[in-house]
């Protein structure tokens, strides 16, 4: 009877996700495990949508910065440097937005500092090394403080900080 109670009182205590984004998901999903232009361009017209009519959510801003990011991994793939460099800047600005309206978003400030990464890697690191370097660092810093043990925080590529993580038992 205990288990039955603490269950409902679980549930009901658990936030549901928000409807609007299923539709997103779905073709996020497919642009993501494909990297086919025409699902990430669907993602993104869809995501783009949300954030336009309703600027306050940070998670649409969020999910926005993640299409962008996966266009940045489809355009690599094709070695199409002009448009990797708009999709990176892009998702930079879009996740930067979602930290403005939710700054506690863990998986915001993993996201982050992974596209800091990436612009760190992208053309010369010599250049964007001492711009970017300091915002990685801060971005996973800030994360790990929010969540240590977030399998997102933990299980992102190119941490900074990967060595430490396994050493604070993610």
């Amino acid at each position: 009877m205990f288990a039955v109670v603490l269950a409902g009182a679980l549930r009901a205590g658990a936030q549901t996700p928000d409807p609007a984004l299923e539709p997103g998901f779905e073709v996020l999903e497919e642009g993501r495990t494909t990297l086919n232009d025409k699902a990430v361009a669907a993602a993104q017209d869809y995501f783009r949508r949300l954030t336009e009519q309703h600027p306050e959510k940070a998670i649409y801003f969020y999910d926005l910065g993640r299409v962008n990011y996966y266009r940045c991994e489809a355009g690599s793939s094709r070695d199409d440097k002009k448009n990797v460099e708009r999709a990176l800047d892009e998702a930079i600005a879009e996740v930067e937005q979602s930290l403005k309206l939710n700054e506690r978003a863990v998986d915001a400030h993993s996201l982050l500092a992974d596209l800091y990464r990436r612009r760190i890697t992208f053309g010369s690191g010599m250049i964007h090394g001492p711009n970017y370097g300091p915002r990685l660092k801060a971005g996973n810093k800030r994360a790990f403080e929010l969540d240590a043990h977030d399998p997102r925080v933990c299980a992102s590529p190119g941490k900074a900080v990967s060595q430490r993580a396994v050493w604070r038992g993610c």
